[in-house]
């Protein structure tokens, strides 16, 4: 019986050895957000077109800082073109892909002229560790179609 009673207590402290206990810290998901912080080198090109006429492209190079935003699926993308001019874009983000939630409008120049049109914008975060982010401003201008399309392509640091 001795024997037994041996063989059964170091069964049960080898059980409780093998066990694992769970913390909140295993569980605690990680935000998808993370990979995607960072500094990422970008290349734009933007192009005018009113009615069926394009204007020749204008690129240039920026510079992006992606961080988190205070609110979840949200990222901030700081942008720095050509080294001088700045803007801000959020983004709601649902799994790699994203939408511009803050911008609505913006200023399209054309005929020596400056019309405001309505803004869209999206894009994506590739497994490469790539950026992508399609712009389109468009108004109509007694009857005219005046249209902004903007492209930007990146890879992180």
């Amino acid at each position: 019986m001795k024997t037994l009673v041996s063989v059964l207590l170091l069964f049960v402290i080898g059980l409780s050895a093998c066990t694992k206990t769970i913390t909140s810290e295993a569980v605690k998901p990680i935000d998808p957000r993370e990979k995607l912080v960072g500094t990422y080198d970008v290349g734009y090109q933007v192009r005018t077109t009113v009615a069926t006429l394009e204007g020749a492209p204008e690129s240039g190079t920026a510079v992006l800082t992606v961080s988190k935003s205070a609110q979840p699926n949200e990222l901030i993308l700081d942008f720095l073109y050509n080294g001088s001019a700045k803007e801000q874009l959020i983004a709601l983000l649902t799994g790699s892909k994203y939408v511009v939630t803050n911008k609505k409008t913006e200023t399209i120049y054309a005929l020596n002229k400056t019309f405001e049109g309505e803004y869209t914008g999206s894009g994506e975060f590739t497994a490469k560790n790539e950026f992508i982010l399609v712009t389109v401003a468009q108004t109509q201008a007694n009857g005219t179609l005046l249209k902004r399309v903007g492209s930007n392509t990146g890879t992180k640091r």
